[in-house]
């Protein structure tokens, strides 16, 4: 059994309506997590797109795999401020993944694919499947004010 550091994340819900589902980035995997930004649209970008966003001094793609996290109204309990962006790292470059809630931050038990939180086996985010897609379907377009 491996011995694995990183974010165990949870999912307000999953692109196809199912209820929430846990996954887990590595820590060599995230660069940072940061107040969600102002996130500018780009025409004809199609999901998990959602557009670009100035963080760190450089404007880097933002991806909601798991749905918009854009909420049309907010639940109760919960602050639309502390909606957070994991910025994390894939070959060298950067990429915002929205629409999660961290759920944990430590050591977990684990193999090359996923970990154990609290006797439930958590997948690793598919990082490489979603910057395919984006790479896929080229982003680059006009961004709307």
């Amino acid at each position: 059994m491996l011995r694995r550091s990183g974010l165990v994340v949870r999912t307000s819900e999953t692109r196809d309506g199912a209820r929430s589902a846990l996954g887990f980035l590595p820590v060599e995997r995230v660069e940072g997590i940061v107040r969600m930004p102002r996130v500018s649209p780009i025409v004809g970008a199609r999901p998990p797109m959602l557009g670009v966003a100035q963080v760190q001094g450089g404007v880097i793609p933002v991806i909601a795999p798991y749905g918009d996290p854009r909420p049309h109204s907010t639940p109760p309990g919960r602050d639309p401020s502390a909606r957070m962006l994991v910025v994390c790292l894939l070959a060298g470059e950067r990429l915002g993944l929205a629409g999660v809630e961290i759920v944990s931050v430590g050591h977990f038990d684990g193999d090359d694919h996923s970990v154990r939180i609290d006797g439930e086996r958590v997948p690793e985010v598919d990082l490489a499947t979603l910057a395919s897609e984006l790479h896929a379907r080229p982003w680059a377009g006009r961004v709307r004010a």
